[in-house]
């Protein structure tokens, strides 16, 4: 109950969190953690604590799920080079490099400051999707930074494991070790495409129902579940998951279906990322509390210099990658202007993955309690300072945005209308006529809008109609013409009509 109770607190708090988020223009991860620390200060709230295993498969899941649902398997590979540099380069050289400052600033073992390098090496999927959507990013910018989240987990995992097990272990069993971790990735991969083509073949059956929406939240933890049952890799198991439902789901899965899905998912992703980076911040008090053999002053000297260290050699070595990315790249499309190279290598945002590992370290080992405060300082460290100059920076290095979405977004739509009259033209029946009519003007208002954000004008006629209507049924309802499940069925259709006729950015909802 002191559990429920607490979440119910920090969910009142996150509403609260969001709207001064909202009203500033202030990227919610960041003041969420930053008022995490101010509650946990209060006395008379309860202490909320998860099992470190428990918070990867409840925070991490869905917000990889939900990032790979949205990534072709095509796009990873066209752009494989910088995600290669970024998700396994920048991290084994992040890892390294934090290991170093860890051995000669604090005397960790050199298997303990790289365990410490790997904890910290990652960026977050959800901290990174979460401040980037306020901006209007270049596309490719976009897709491999969401992508370098995706992938950068496993490369991570994979390095912590191994460094870990020498450090607990010694050096002498390392063929062991990397051994099992290395057939952990093609594992968790395999995993992740056969539970996908077994829910793909399940889905046929639920189709139409609400227990589709059971069996999709079952499948995505499952594959979490059985990864870590089978010593695969969970992480790659939830991608590859995502990715192969989401290319197999639009031929069979109904429209209720999907918009369905896609409500849940947002709802979920959003609901746990806002409560997990309140408890990012509420733990760490309780890093500086569990302080052992070093003052706190001394911890935040350290902390602090592990976080220089990971800002740094990230923008040292997406830098070092433009310089040799002609020579390296040879997929043909050109360099991004320096702007958007810097802001790539600024948007290193830790999070949840790396509060999970460090706390999931065994108490029994060497220098455990420096390596969670360091860990719990690089996450608030580049939550707070790289999560609040992100907007500033966009601004300040006039980064352009980029129009080809909705300038591919017309072209296809054009099509489609053009499909439609077509698929038409053979029928003579009235019903038949009214609509290729209705698609020609439509064809019409596309070639003749500059963006497909815009309404045309039987759009902007449909919502006023929608409207007068909506005014006229709810004073039926008030009047006691009709009744309430009256109301409720009607009050859909106009709902569903509404959305119809709305441009295509009022559809989403903004998430503060």
């Amino acid at each position: 109950m002191e559990l429920f109770e607490g979440i119910l607190v920090l969910m009142v708090a996150a509403v609260v969190l969001l709207q001064v988020s909202r009203r500033f223009s202030l990227p919610y991860p960041s003041l969420l953690a930053l008022a995490g620390i101010g509650v946990a200060a209060i006395p008379f709230l309860p202490n909320i604590v998860l099992e470190p295993e428990l918070a990867l498969a409840v925070f991490v899941t869905p917000a990889l799920f939900d990032a790979a649902y949205d990534t072709a398997p095509r796009d990873l590979k066209k752009h494989w080079v910088p995600l290669a540099i970024l998700a396994v380069a920048a991290v084994i050289i992040t890892t390294v490099a934090v290991g170093v400052v860890g051995h000669t600033m604090a005397g960790l073992g050199w298997a303990a400051a790289m365990t410490l390098g790997a904890i910290v090496s990652p960026p977050d999927a959800s901290a990174v999707s979460a401040v980037l959507s306020r901006f209007p990013l270049p596309r490719r910018t976009l897709l491999i930074l969401e992508g370098e989240s995706l992938l950068n987990d496993a490369t991570a995992l994979l390095l912590f494991g191994t460094a870990q097990a020498v450090a607990l272990h010694g050096a002498s069993t390392p063929g062991k070790i990397i051994g099992p971790l290395l057939l952990a990735i093609p594992g968790g991969a395999i995993l992740g495409y056969v539970l996908g083509k077994l829910y793909l073949m399940v889905a046929k059956w639920t189709a139409g129902s609400l227990s589709a929406s059971i069996a999709e939240i079952a499948v995505t933890f499952g594959a979490w579940i059985l990864g870590e049952k089978l010593h695969v890799s969970p992480i790659l198991a939830v991608v590859v998951l995502a990715m192969t439902i989401a290319k197999g789901a639009p031929k069979q899965e109904p429209p209720r279906d999907r918009v369905h899905s896609t409500a849940l998912w947002g709802s979920i992703t959003f609901i746990l990322g806002a409560i997990a980076f309140l408890l990012l911040g509420m733990q760490v008090l309780d890093a500086a509390k569990h302080l052992s053999g070093v003052s706190l002053k001394q911890a935040v000297i350290f902390g602090a210099a592990v976080t220089l260290t990971t800002v740094v050699t990230r923008i040292a070595w997406v830098f070092l990658y433009r310089v040799f990315a002609d020579r390296l790249d040879k997929s043909g499309l050109p360099q991004p202007p320096v702007g958007v190279t810097f802001l790539t290598s600024w948007c290193g945002i830790r999070g949840i993955l790396t509060i999970a590992t460090a706390s999931a370290l065994p108490y029994e080992f060497p220098g455990r309690s420096m390596i969670v405060f360091a860990a719990f300082s690089v996450v608030l460290g580049t939550l707070v300072v790289q999560g609040f100059t992100i907007g500033p920076l966009v601004k300040l290095l006039k980064i352009e945005p980029d129009e080809s979405l909705k300038e591919e977004s017309n072209k296809a739509r054009e099509e489609l209308l053009e499909v439609g009259v077509n698929c038409l033209r053979e029928r003579t029946d009235s019903a038949a006529k009214s609509v290729r009519r209705e698609l020609e003007i439509a064809l019409k208002e596309a070639a003749r809008l500059d963006f497909s954000a815009q309404s045309s004008g039987m759009d902007t006629v449909r919502s006023m109609v929608v409207c007068t209507q909506r005014e006229r049924l709810i004073a039926l309802r008030d009047d006691g013409e009709i009744e309430e499940d009256v109301f409720q069925l009607l009050e859909e259709e106009l709902d569903w009509a509404a959305l119809a006729a709305a441009p295509s950015e009022d559809l989403a909802l903004e998430e503060v």
